[in-house]
């Protein structure tokens, strides 16, 4: 082997082929700590090992035996929050505090295995969460099994080797045009009306519904354009960029549509003046806001909607299926 730097690491092939490094990570609770990492080339093990060093370097958890998954997920979790988009962090946090945690946050992230990832999926399972849900969980775990792997502070990436439960897609089963005209006539004189017919015109979701702007609505040439979509952040409303090219777009909207805002507006001046100081609508500008001015609640948007194809007598109905 050639002379290697200071604190560089050793490394070496086993008989079986594997290559094997290890490098000290100085002093950890008393005690002289050294991590072991392996791979199927000698460049992977130096590269993991480089990336162990620099982990280190930036005052991350050092990877020992007492590591924690959940302690790994917690370090994890504040890598990610500065470079992924809010919403995104906010999942994976939840996935970490309600599911991950509980289940399998004690045990030895050296020690974890498939076997562990298993009985986590498993356990979701018999909670009765929806197979999509339980696919979620384990991509977050995945997702941070990378960063692990990467980091050196596992060899493989184990929730890549546990299947994902299979996803049933729900049958869409959207409205008729004739519910769709009986919807529409039971709340013409109603507050609602307009954001129903653009949801049934357009097809818009609920986030870039509640989020849909009036600087985002051209009425004289009949579009409006999908930018921002209303999300909840850690209990908190805020209005989020579109997340995609695809769904930043620009949608044409139909003349019952225009017809709708353009009342729709003059009616919500009047509102914004009766109610005087309650109104917190300026910084947000929405279409659709409470009478207070602010972003609907996605539940409260959905309950209603409940409301509304009861009073018109047509089945309950999913708004993204609208």
């Amino acid at each position: 082997m050639n002379r290697r730097g200071r604190n560089e690491g050793s490394i070496y092939q086993r008989d079986d082929g594997r290559w094997v490094g290890s490098v000290s990570l100085g002093v950890v609770a008393g005690r002289r700590r050294r991590r072991v990492v392996y791979g199927a080339t000698k460049r992977e093990v130096q590269s993991r090992l480089h990336a162990l060093q620099a982990t280190v370097a930036t005052g991350l958890q050092v990877p020992t035996d007492r590591l924690t998954v959940a302690r790994f997920l917690a370090d994890w979790l504040e890598t990610v929050r500065s470079k992924l988009r809010p919403r995104t962090v906010e999942s994976y946090a939840s996935h970490v505090r309600i599911h991950i945690a509980p289940a399998i946050g004690a045990v030895p992230l050296a020690k974890f295995g498939p076997a562990d990832v298993q009985r986590l999926l498993d356990g979701l399972t018999r909670a009765r969460l929806t197979a999509q849900t339980v696919a979620h969980v384990r991509a977050t775990l995945r997702r941070a099994l990378d960063q692990a792997e990467r980091w050196g502070y596992v060899s493989r990436n184990v929730a890549r080797l546990v299947d994902a439960p299979r996803i049933v897609r729900s049958q869409v089963d959207p409205l008729t045009a004739g519910e769709v005209r009986r919807l529409l006539e039971a709340t013409r004189n109603g507050r609602r009306y307009p954001l129903l017919v653009t949801v049934t015109a357009t097809g818009l979701r609920s986030g870039e519904l509640r989020g849909l702007r009036w600087s985002d609505v051209d009425l004289d040439a009949g579009v409006l354009q999908v930018r921002v979509q209303v999300a909840s952040i850690r209990r908190r409303l805020r209005a989020c960029r579109a997340k995609t090219a695809r769904s930043r777009r620009t949608v044409p909207l139909p003349s019952i549509g225009v017809d709708a805002l353009r009342e729709h507006r003059r009616r919500q001046l009047q509102e914004r003046l009766l109610a005087g100081s309650a109104w917190r609508g300026d910084r947000w500008g929405l279409v659709f806001p409470t009478l207070a001015g602010t972003p609907y609640n996605d539940h409260t948007l959905v309950r209603r909607l409940q409301v509304d194809l009861a009073a018109a007598g047509i089945r309950r109905q999913r708004l993204h299926d609208l």
